[in-house]
């Protein structure tokens, strides 16, 4: 007599697994690439600190510019976000840039480092 796992919990495997791959992933995207303490260097604009390397995180900015080097603080996948609430953008892949009409624009350099300007 062969026993058989019922289908439900077969799913439900299956189910735990895909999530772990993708938390597994996840994590690994996560590490900035700040010199190996995960803690962002001290010259990163404070309001983009807690965003280092956490693809998502929206962050607001006041009406300024700044200069955040990738070795420093990942920003990849980073919103942008006027503080104004005037609109926002995604931190693009390196390489290329992104604005919007009110006057936020996000550069990336091909190392990874980013421009933004939101001063308009």
């Amino acid at each position: 007599m062969e026993l058989k796992a019922p289908r439900k919990h077969l799913v439900v495997m299956k189910t735990l697994l895909g999530l772990s791959s993708v938390l597994l992933v996840l994590t690994a995207c996560g590490s900035s690439g700040a010199s190996g303490s995960g803690a962002p260097a001290p010259q990163v604009p404070t309001e983009f600190k807690a965003a280092c390397g956490r693809p998502g995180t929206e962050v607001r900015v006041d009406n300024n510019e700044g200069f955040v080097r990738h070795e420093d603080c990942d920003l990849t996948g980073v919103v942008v976000v006027r503080a104004d609430g005037r609109g926002g953008a995604v931190v693009p892949a390196p390489g290329e840039s992104v604005s919007n009409s009110v006057g936020l624009t996000i550069e990336r350099a091909a190392n990874g480092d980013v421009v933004f300007d939101a001063r308009q």
